[in-house]
């Protein structure tokens, strides 16, 4: 919902501190699965507008969201109309094998595996930490969440190989 959309402040106040922003877009859970290809290119130009609107350089990658049992063919109808529309580069957020067939259909270069053991495959978090593929460069921990913060609201997220995500750059002056 626009209530979770980052804003210009925000982002300015967290690079501020030295942390890295990995951009995220998610319209509803299940919009990887309904919304096709129109639905795709869609969420990608509106993703791309908010990530302009609050400064996101052009090289940052957006994750695309499917937070439900994924359906494989809807998957590739959506990320068609993501590729389609252009802008920064394409990742997946949701369960390793989906991610993974995206990746070799070459509609998305990065891959954020889901911690959701009702649908990843994995109903504990070292198989699925034992089981990930040397494609994933990201992967969520909702069984450790970050220490003095509700465990509801925030969860950890370990970074496995380089993507390109939005931190303060470093210049000479």
């Amino acid at each position: 919902t626009a209530s979770k959309n980052l804003t210009y402040n925000e982002a300015e106040t967290l690079l501020a501190h030295g942390l890295w922003i990995g951009l995220n877009w998610e319209s509803s859970a299940t919009r990887v699965n309904t919304g096709g290809t129109s639905g795709g290119t869609a969420d990608a130009r509106a993703a791309n507008a908010l990530a302009d609107q609050i400064g996101a350089p052009k090289d940052a990658v957006i994750f695309y969201s499917c937070d439900a049992p994924p359906n494989l063919a809807a998957a590739h109808q959506y990320f068609t109309g993501v590729k389609a529309a252009g802008g920064r580069p394409v990742g997946w957020y949701g369960g390793q094998a989906v991610g993974l067939d995206l990746k070799r259909a070459g509609l998305v270069s990065y891959i954020w595996v889901a911690n959701a053991a009702s649908w990843s495959g994995f109903k504990k978090w070292d198989a699925m930490r034992a089981a990930l593929a040397p494609d994933v460069h990201m992967v969520q921990h909702i069984d450790k969440p970050l220490a003095g913060l509700d465990p509801g609201a925030y969860d950890l997220n370990e970074v496995l190989s380089s993507f390109p995500a939005w931190g303060k750059r470093i210049t000479n002056t």
